[in-house]
């Protein structure tokens, strides 16, 4: 016979998490258009298939982000393993890394990239719904 788990019950953490997430000290997306975080992380990523020691900087960078991000996410939702808040931050930080390139590549103007940025807030918030019911 299959057995259903009961999740417990969730307090809708969502308009908590994601602002808390985007302003952890490793990932602003609210930043992500700055020409000189743009150009810092593109060039990083270019020269990290290069070379070893700057690859090996590069995957401390994403451990130190996943590892600053669950615990931020783990501060609202402390109902569930860290492997899972784990995934998620690194759901997220894939998510951030494209919104960099994308505006890095697109060089929209104020206008666009605000918009581009509120897109980016409503997309992390339906990550975590989509977490969340899950």
């Amino acid at each position: 016979k299959h057995q259903t788990q009961t999740r417990p019950a969730l307090r809708n953490p969502t308009p908590r998490v994601v602002p808390n997430v985007l302003t952890t000290d490793n990932y602003l997306v609210l930043d992500s258009d700055r020409p000189e975080m743009v150009r810092f992380f593109t060039e990083f990523w270019s020269i990290s298939t290069r070379n070893d020691w700057a690859g090996q900087r590069l995957k401390a960078m994403y451990q130190r982000n996943v590892d600053e991000i669950a615990k931020v996410l783990s501060s609202e939702l402390s109902e569930f393993p860290d492997s899972s808040l784990r995934a998620l931050a690194l759901r997220i930080i894939v998510y951030v890394d494209g919104l960099i390139v994308h505006l890095h590549s697109m060089r929209p103007d104020t206008e666009q990239a605000e918009a581009v940025k509120k897109e980016a807030i409503s997309t992390l918030e339906d990550l975590v719904e989509q977490f969340l019911r899950s």
